[in-house]
């Protein structure tokens, strides 16, 4: 349970997150009852701890659907300064976002995978559980079931999301190469 695939920066991440997080003595309790889990850069996200889904399967930790409390997006790259998470945890940010429901944000992302936010954007659509909208968001227990806590997903490679943007690529320019027929007349008087 405790391996995430093959070797790389992330999954060395997500081996020893789930090292601390599986045998961790206590938590401090949320206001729903749950366990309150540090993932860093200021997200701390209140987790049902176990969560039991209804095929029997049972997961360490899920965190709880969001009820519209800030989730700080404070670094979009993998170093966060220290006055960045000093204003964050002092209120003194500029952060906005307030989601509600089962989802995962690009900031809770980054926190739990520990990852910048161009490999968000290279291979978040590859991704278990993305939700589809315009902006990358995840169907929280569908990640945490088909990726977090799969032993057996491997997080994509860079030539996998060199293919999808590719591809995405493509079919924005065949867009535009349409032209209306009223332009063409115009063109040819």
């Amino acid at each position: 349970m405790m391996n995430a695939g093959g070797s790389s920066g992330v999954h060395r991440f997500f081996d020893e997150a789930k090292a601390q997080a599986l045998y961790a003595s206590h938590f401090p309790v949320g206001e729903r009852g749950g366990a309150m889990i540090d993932f860093g850069r200021a997200v701390v996200l209140e987790c049902y701890l176990p969560f039991k889904l209804p095929g029997g399967l049972e997961l360490p930790y899920v965190p709880l659907p969001l009820n519209g409390e800030i989730v700080h997006d404070i670094g979009r790259k993998k170093d966060v300064a220290s006055w960045e998470l000093e204003a964050c945890k002092s209120g003194y940010c500029r952060c906005k976002s307030r989601p509600t429901g089962w989802r995962l944000t690009r900031p809770i992302m980054r926190a739990l995978l520990n990852v910048t936010d161009s490999f968000i954007n290279d291979h978040g659509r590859l991704l278990p559980g993305e939700l589809g909208a315009w902006e990358l968001e995840w169907h929280t227990v569908t990640f945490m079931r088909d990726c977090f806590f799969n032993p057996n997903f491997v997080l994509p490679k860079r030539e996998e999301s060199r293919d999808a943007r590719a591809e995405r690529a493509r079919s924005r320019s065949t867009a535009w190469k349409y032209r209306h027929p009223e332009h063409a007349r115009r063109r040819l008087r």
